[in-house]
């Protein structure tokens, strides 16, 4: 009995890790401010 506790606690806990992470890999967000965008042709010869 001891040891399936254990294994159930390891087991919710890696399940929290993964779903923890997944959160905070799709949640996460970029600002970015003073960017330009320039079209052009560039000749190497």
């Amino acid at each position: 009995m001891k040891n399936i506790t254990k294994s159930l606690v390891m087991i919710a806990a890696v399940a929290a890790l993964a779903i923890g992470g997944t959160v905070a890999y799709f949640s996460d967000t970029e600002e970015s401010t003073g960017n330009t965008f320039t079209a052009g042709q560039l000749i190497l010869q």
